[in-house]
């Protein structure tokens, strides 16, 4: 049942009514950024379903985000729009207030994997990447955050905190200005996912950026040619040349042999190591996007204790935040030539005629 939106039934008082003109050009925008998000999300399930170079342990936490991002912009996103300026009875509002939360928060904790699964990576031993990110190991992890969520976000259905229509965000969520939702929110939302989860990520990327930049030095200060180095100098010139270039017969073939092979596994180790930084710098910019599309609400809503700040600016701002879920594709996009050139085979039809 829908209940038509004024001011005298928010669950803020005072409150202003939002007009039909705000109304409008906010369900433009979220019409835009569903559609988006939708075709962006089945993109990159596809093309990471089809294409052997994208199925990579990284991705498979893409393609958790991915459905996280499909749900919200094909689910979560439409009914934001039907509410936002009347809302719906209790009953109804429980089925799409928890999703939002669940939905929200699987998001910040596969961010979270995937820069944990970096640090591993890059600043431990390959031994115990190895042995955690098994095939079973790295399945445990992808399903974890599904569990996790919709198991810690049940309690409103057994009485403790309550799923509502929010009249400052305008949506379904959970319901504000009553005290036991609040500490179910504080508690079990920010205590037990974002405050741990952020700042875990942030020492991940830092500790990334401080490995990658000692290696940097490590490697500027090796010389160039490693080999043995003469210089004679002859009429005031002076040739340098290496070792290998004194040495005939076998014994020249094999050590030439094995500068190639060296030179050939240097520049295998050297691509790769772009590769891996060009994967976390892409993986870097999608959670810096998530925290720029959702700290401006979260920051406001924490800080508004009060209720000071308008209506018309909360339903923006958890608009942009829900909206976090079109973009990520576009990153992926614009930073990786693999997904690029995925996307364009999904779109001309030739991934499917391929496989």
């Amino acid at each position: 049942m829908v209940i038509t939106f004024n001011c005298s039934s928010n669950h803020y008082n005072p409150e202003t009514c939002v007009s039909h003109e705000f109304i409008l050009g906010l369900r433009v925008y979220q019409g835009i950024a569903s559609v988006l998000g939708i075709l962006g999300s089945l993109m990159t399930i596809t093309a990471i379903a089809l294409h052997k170079r994208l199925q990579t342990v990284p991705n498979a936490y893409l393609v958790n985000l991915s459905a996280a991002d499909l749900v919200v912009c094909s689910l979560l996103i439409p009914f934001s729009m039907y509410t936002v300026g009347q809302r719906l009875d209790q009953p109804y509002c429980q089925l799409i207030g928890y999703p939002n939360l669940v939905t929200l928060m699987t998001s910040v904790m596969n961010l979270s994997l995937v820069a944990v699964n970096r640090y591993i990576v890059v600043c431990r031993s390959r031994d115990l990447y190895a042995k955690i990110y098994t095939l079973r190991g790295t399945a445990l992890t992808i399903a974890f955050p599904w569990v996790f969520t919709l198991l810690l976000f049940s309690p409103p259905f057994f009485g403790f905190g309550r799923y509502d229509y929010n009249a400052k965000f305008g949506v379904c969520i959970f319901m504000s200005g009553d005290f036991n939702t609040y500490w179910f929110v504080f508690g079990l939302a920010d205590c037990t996912i974002m405050f741990p989860t952020l700042p875990l990520t942030l020492f991940c990327y830092v500790s990334i950026m401080i490995k990658f930049r000692d290696s940097r030095r490590k490697v500027g200060n090796v010389p160039a040619n490693e080999s043995t180095v003469n210089t004679n100098n002859q009429g005031g010139r002076t040739e340098t040349t290496s070792e290998a270039s004194h040495q005939t017969g076998p014994t020249a073939i094999k050590s030439t042999t094995n500068e190639n092979v060296q030179t050939l596994q240097k520049k295998k180790q050297k691509e790769s190591g772009k590769q891996m930084r060009a994967v976390i710098k892409n993986m870097f910019v999608i959670w810096m996007t998530f925290m720029l599309f959702w700290m401006p609400l979260v920051m406001t809503y924490k800080i508004d204790y009060f209720s000071n700040v308008a209506n018309e600016v909360y339903h923006v701002l958890f608009a942009i935040a829900q909206s976090n879920s079109a973009v990520n594709f576009i990153i992926y996009c614009a930073m990786n030539k693999n997904f690029r050139e995925a996307y364009i085979n999904i779109l001309t039809l030739k991934a499917f005629k391929r496989s």
